[in-house]
């Protein structure tokens, strides 16, 4: 992963119930800094128990979040982290949830933080929907 100098903006779009479209809105700020002004830009899925950006997408990746479950954090490397970031054909990158909501259980606080700490100094942006 190449590392950049500079901190990627993050962008986080939460609501406290579903169905409001955080999902959509997430997905196509995404796809627009990457097609309008040319950065690169991450979609983190941090919906674990139902994420949907793989469906916005129109995507079935091979490797989800949940080829992380029950590592501790000095297990994940580079390389871990790179096979679970998909490309989708919007030029867009994106990591999505595991496909069953009981994986939620399987990922320490701390994982998911250190990941995107790794991840913020990737991109240009950073997208990531919460609720």
């Amino acid at each position: 992963m190449k590392v950049r100098k500079e901190p990627a903006t993050v962008i986080a779009v939460h609501s406290l119930r579903g169905g409001v479209g955080c999902t959509s809105l997430a997905v196509n700020l995404g796809i627009g800094f990457v097609r309008l002004w040319g950065k690169t830009t991450l979609v983190f899925d941090a919906v674990l128990n139902a994420g949907q950006v793989s469906l916005m997408l129109n995507a079935s990746p091979l490797h989800t979040l949940n080829d992380l479950a029950d590592r501790t954090e000095s297990e994940v490397d580079d390389e871990m982290i790179a096979e679970i970031i998909s490309k989708h054909s919007s030029w867009v990158d994106f990591i999505a949830a595991p496909a069953y909501p009981t994986a939620d259980d399987a990922f320490s606080d701390n994982l998911i933080t250190m990941l995107l700490e790794k991840l913020r100094y990737t991109y240009d942006f950073g997208n990531y929907p919460l609720g």
